[in-house]
């Protein structure tokens, strides 16, 4: 496992495919390098969980599926971060093809910190882990 405050990049993903009420469904590659020093993990691979924490505090369990390569694993079951998405401002009918999220591992089993881009680069990790 990585170490507290370790900080992994993921990309969101178009499935070109719409729910009931017209979300556009995503999901996320999650890239096995480490941020801060480029270092790869074991963790995660295909049918691991992880547990995403929001800045307020709210989680989310999701799982890893396939594909799984060396260097990113898909971070599965799409609709369960669709609150995620919503409470963020991303777009319901599009996905940009360069967005990107982050992750921060909390140093607490499979529990990573989920953060948008802005969230990560204002250096709101650092204070909430902290916390």
């Amino acid at each position: 496992m990585p170490t507290q405050g370790d900080n992994f990049k993921g990309k969101v993903n178009d499935l070109s495919l719409y729910d009931a009420e017209g979300w556009l469904r995503r999901d996320i590659w999650f890239f096995k390098y480490s941020v801060n020093n480029n270092k790869k993990f074991g963790y995660p691979t295909r049918f691991n969980t992880i547990i995403l924490v929001d800045t307020d505090g709210k989680d989310y369990e999701l799982n890893f599926s396939k594909p799984d390569l060396e260097n990113k694993v898909c971070l599965g079951t799409p609709g369960r971060l669709k609150p995620w998405y919503k409470k963020k401002g991303f777009n319901d009918t599009r996905v940009n093809p360069d967005e990107i999220v982050y992750f921060v591992y909390t140093g607490n089993g499979r529990e990573f910190l989920i953060l948008t881009e802005a969230e990560y680069k204002s250096g709101i990790a650092e204070r909430l882990l902290e916390g």
